[in-house]
């Protein structure tokens, strides 16, 4: 242990910086010795390897030790951290371990959705509407028109991954495709693929139709998607399942055939109703807020 001296009402300085309180006694305070203050150079904190079990596949990502000492180097039990750009979320997680609120916010909605599923639910057994709230995240058709006003693209992207598909990020090459669910098949090693693209435009024509079609003739993937924001007429509706059964079913040993190309409207999958294909592997996972209670 080391000793050092603290006055409580200071009159005088010694020659070596001595305090002594108005009574003539020093006041005592120990401390733990050894080691080192930190400098501004923190290099005993280890980089995020691909094996680290926190590493959540995000390139930018920051190891959780690095956040608490800054959290706690810069603020107090019950102090509000904020992050504008929260991403994985490493810093609400060290923010809340430490005991401080938390605000986080993130552009990209497959990042908040998926903060809450790993990082807060998982990670630290909160429980969403009670422990904290998102918000940012359409979950009405109002919400998703409000979000196709203000970015389109995200609004393809939150549509993709709504229903656990995988955006699409080399666009050249995919044509107009946003994204692809993936699934198994029985007696086939590689997985197979569901095309999907997302359209959020009052006119959709059948042209979009006949180009998905052209994707499943040309694309390595057995089945097509589309997902439209606006519900379609009576007439047309009728019009777009003539043509997509047109299309066929895709055999399997399953129990029953699937369809090649599907429609689902933004509304289906705010209900819950998904793409129909068999053994589909799950992504895990405006402007999106994370907010503590």
């Amino acid at each position: 242990m080391g000793v050092a001296y603290e006055a409580r009402q200071v009159v005088g300085v010694g020659q070596r910086g001595a305090t002594w309180s108005g009574t003539g006694r020093p006041d005592r305070k120990t401390y733990l010795s050894g080691g080192r203050p930190a400098t501004n150079l923190w290099n005993d904190i280890d980089n995020l390897s691909g094996r680290t079990r926190e590493r959540m596949g995000y390139a930018t990502q920051k190891p959780l030790a690095l956040l608490e000492r800054i959290i706690k180097t810069s603020s107090n039990e019950g102090d509000v951290v904020f992050d504008p750009f929260c991403g994985c979320a490493t810093t609400l997680e060290a923010a809340h371990r430490l005991g401080r609120r938390w605000v986080g916010i993130d552009i990209a909605i497959h990042a908040v959705k998926r903060v809450a599923k790993v990082r807060l639910q998982d990670r630290l057994r909160l429980v969403a509407g009670k422990d904290f709230e998102v918000d940012g995240v359409p979950r009405t058709l109002e919400g998703a028109r409000d979000l196709w006003k203000r970015d389109p693209c995200h609004f393809q992207k939150w549509a993709v991954e709504t229903v656990d598909g995988f955006v699409t990020t080399r666009r050249p090459a995919d044509g107009g495709i946003d994204g692809r669910l993936y699934f198994a098949m029985p007696n086939v090693d590689d997985l197979q693929s569901m095309a999907m693209e997302v359209k959020g435009g009052k006119n959709v024509g059948i042209a979009t139709l006949r180009a998905l079609r052209g994707v499943l003739e040309n694309d390595a993937a057995l089945r097509v998607g589309l997902i439209i924001l606006e519900p379609l007429g009576v007439t047309k509706e009728r019009n777009f399942h003539r043509f997509m059964a047109e299309a066929g079913d895709t055999q399997s040993t399953f129990a029953r055939p699937y369809p090649r190309m599907q429609l689902r409207t933004v509304e289906d999958i705010l209900n819950g109703k998904g793409f129909d294909v068999p053994g589909m592997v799950a992504r895990g996972t405006g402007q999106g807020v994370l907010l503590s209670l």
